[in-house]
């Protein structure tokens, strides 16, 4: 009987799938180039609404495959066009807002809107940008839509040309809304201010929040402004009050005809006007664009690889980077997780690494003087999750460490930063280690470290108010934390710290295999001495992440020990789609084990194959050497897998996931939603780093060449600390490593040159 009182999580009937398109595995809804540089939708009934992101530093635009809009300033939060969801779904899934571009033909007074009506409209998706593309009314029309790099506004560049008639009006429309999401949209009138100068349409809100003002602006070159104020029941049942802003004017179509739109915003009034006025000139917005193709062709080159499986070197190349940036900059939607932007900023050292730094630095300054860190924070209202994850600070190392391996910046270490509430200032490493102090301090009488407020696992959240809650998981993250520490610590001859941090994590290690070790898995959590994801179990017997760290963390190191872990998970938590978080699902309404108990089985934590977790299982196949294993899963987890036809995941071809849907659920395989997510991080290192054997070091760049059955060379560009070191790999009898044709012995290659080419026969 199905547990009445399950929480899906989701809305599922707002993203039903016809049965027949669901189970139909030849449906193709589109393609990638031949490069895999763009993606295609070539039929715009997709099974939901397909998105790309295109955002800098100070601005958010998202575009759906049907016209679809959402466009925000410094947050997702801060929106400035309009957008509702349910009360509680902070995840973007339907935008119920779009971008308006309506042509109408003079001569017979027929008005056709291009991206609501175009049944045979095209989307195509590059990194950056993207285009809409197709015929009305015998007019072939493209619009070109994109963020520059710096600058806060968004610009649609549309170009028409032939069509029935020679003349026409052009009207372009915004929804424009300027809500913060905290609760849940505040609407912002009647603070709103509206003026109209020079065909531009500006929008301002003086008390947006406190201490803050918000400006937007909207304009077409040679257009007639007009407005409506409009309001609606929102989603939520509240009215949403909204500006319908349009501009228009006639075009000739006797050649092609090319108007530019801007649409933007500003902390004020002032400002706005100056970014209006800058762009008025179309040859400054032409640069701009020079500027996003150029960025992102030293972004996809920069870091990249040319491998047999295309798929996977796309995604490599391309579009776990397009994803990455995204994530760094707009985290999780709402208010920043501290987990979050560690691994973002990770993964972001493949992007860009002295970019990478000022995220990760800002999250240091959150710490607090005891090591705890805060769950969220918002810098842009100053909101501040202050629940206390014991993990928030374990992914601290791998962003800080893999940094100073990237650019060789050894002062990073040594950089003062603040703590959060406090006039005190401690060095990067200090904030390490006084965190670290505070995990090892903070302890159950079974010697795991104590849960707290949670873990990475949401789902166990609260279970500390059931008795005293100790994480297994959480002692072998804190055990690889410490590794990485103690690697850096040996490098820059801090030897005492080393020792002190190696004999605490040789107590680690004894704790968790002594109290964790299950028989023929690990658990995950204890509550008291009852375990939670052990044979003892009836539900939840088995949980992935507290298996796959023991592997990539090395505290099992027992041979025994591996093969009944991976005897355990292939019983257990394999799918064709990937390893299930936990198995079985939890089916009985409860609260022992967190919210997992009451999520339906299949979704979410709930024995869902939660692509995270997933990552840090190719993870650990690499530790362990199994790299056919590792790049199997690898190849399942994303996007475009034979057994995983789009019809069935239902989203994007090109964004990782955030999980599929487990075997106890109907829509076994189907991802709930895409884009925020870790998983793109992991997934770069998981590939450059331990599949395909090239990643940083200390001491220059480390190379060890996988044998993967089915491939015979493979080539590697990297660019560590200042050098371009092209690395080429092929099976052959003379192995070893060549540097500019000169054997050398050992792995690490260190060079001052500006490139490096290097051989590696294997």
């Amino acid at each position: 009987m199905e547990n009445p009182n399950a929480v899906y999580g989701i809305d599922l009937s707002r993203h039903n799938v016809n049965y027949e398109q669901y189970t139909n595995f030849e449906k193709i809804f589109g393609e990638f180039s031949e490069d895999y540089e763009t993606y295609t939708v070539t039929d715009r009934n997709t099974p939901r609404q397909w998105f790309n992101f295109m955002v800098n530093d100070n601005y958010a635009c998202v575009a759906a495959n049907n016209g679809a809009g959402l466009s925000a300033y410094k947050t997702f939060d801060a929106r400035l066009t309009k957008y509702s969801n349910a009360p509680g779904d902070y995840l973007l899934r339907d935008l119920n807002g779009r971008r308006k571009i309506i042509i109408k033909n003079l001569s017979t007074n027929k008005e056709f809107d291009l991206l609501r009506d175009c049944e045979n409209m095209q989307f195509t998706v590059k990194a950056g940008e993207v285009i809409y593309s197709g015929v009305m009314d015998g007019v072939d029309f493209s619009v070109n839509l994109f963020v520059p790099n710096e600058k806060s506004c968004e610009f649609w560049v549309i170009e028409l040309k032939n069509g029935n008639s020679k003349e026409y009006e052009l009207k372009v429309g915004q929804d424009i809304a300027l809500a913060y999401q905290e609760p849940w949209n505040i609407p912002l009138h009647p603070e709103c201010e509206i003026s109209i100068e020079d065909g531009a349409f500006f929008a301002t809100c003086k008390k947006f929040l406190e201490g803050k003002s918000l400006a937007a602006f909207f304009s077409m070159q040679g257009g007639k402004v007009g407005h409506t104020n409009v309001t609606e029941e929102g989603r939520d049942g509240e009215i949403k009050p909204h500006i319908e802003v349009d501009v228009s004017k006639k075009v000739s179509l006797e050649s092609t005809n090319k108007s530019y739109v801007i649409f933007g915003a500003a902390d004020t009034l002032e400002d706005a006007k100056k970014l209006n006025d800058y762009f008025s000139n179309a040859r400054n917005i032409d640069a701009e664009k020079k500027g996003v193709s150029e960025k992102w062709k030293t972004i996809i080159e920069r870091n990249s690889c040319e491998l047999p499986d295309k798929r996977l070197q796309s995604f490599l190349n391309v579009w776990l980077k397009n994803q990455i940036k995204l994530t760094l900059r707009y985290n999780r939607f709402h208010i920043f997780g501290y987990r979050d932007v560690l691994q973002d900023s990770w993964g972001h050292l493949f992007v860009d690494p002295n970019d990478s730094k000022k995220y990760f630095l800002e999250a240091l300054s959150y710490m607090y003087e005891d090591g705890r860190c805060p769950r969220q924070y918002d810098k842009f209202s100053g909101i501040l999750d202050e629940n206390d994850f014991m993990d928030s600070p374990l992914w601290i190392p791998y962003a800080v460490c893999d940094y100073i391996k990237e650019t060789g910046d050894f002062g990073l270490i040594d950089t003062e930063v603040g703590y959060y509430n406090s006039q005190k200032k401690d060095t990067v490493l200090d904030h390490i280690l006084v965190s670290l102090d505070y995990l090892y301090n903070s302890r159950g009488k079974n010697g795991l470290i104590l849960m707290r407020s949670g873990d990475w696992l949401d789902g166990l959240t609260g279970i500390n108010k059931f008795g005293e809650a100790t994480t297994v998981w959480g002692t072998i993250a804190a055990f690889n934390a410490q590794n990485i520490i103690i690697e850096l610590c040996e490098k820059i001859g801090k030897t005492e710290i080393a020792d002190m941090l190696r004999k605490r994590s040789a107590e680690y290690k004894q704790i968790v295999n002594t109290v964790g070790w299950d028989g023929n898995w690990y658990a995950r959590a204890f509550i008291d001495d009852e375990p939670i994801g052990s044979h003892k179990c009836h539900e939840g017997k088995i949980y992935i992440n507290p298996q796959s760290w023991a592997l990539l963390s090395g505290i099992c190191d027992d041979e025994e020990k591996i093969k009944k872990i991976y005897r355990s998970i292939s019983i257990y938590l394999d799918t064709m789609y990937g390893p299930m978080l936990l198995a079985p699902a939890y089916t009985k309404y409860g609260e022992k084990c967190g919210r997992i108990q009451r999520q339906r089985p299949g979704t979410f934590a709930n024995s869902a194959i939660y692509l995270h977790a997933a990552s840090f299982k190719v993870a650990a196949d690499c530790a362990v050497g199994n790299y056919d294993g590792a790049y199997d899963l690898l190849s399942r987890i994303l996007p475009g897998h034979y057994d995983n036809n789009d019809s069935r995941r239902t989203s994007e071809p090109y964004s990782i996931g955030n999980v599929y849907f487990g075997v106890e659920h109907p829509c076994h395989g189907m991802n709930l939603y895409t884009w925020f997510t870790a998983t793109p991080s992991w997934l770069i290192h998981c590939g450059f780093d331990y599949l395909l054997g090239v990643k940083a070091d200390y001491d220059g760049i480390k190379i060890e060449p996988h044998n993967i059955a089915d491939w015979n060379e493979y080539t590697v560009k990297r660019v560590v600390q200042g050098t371009s070191y092209s690395i080429k790999f092929q099976k052959g009898e003379d192995k070893g490593i060549f540097v500019d044709g000169k054997k050398i012995d050992g792995n690490i290659v260190k060079s001052n040159d500006e490139t490096c080419n290097i051989l590696v026969i294997y």
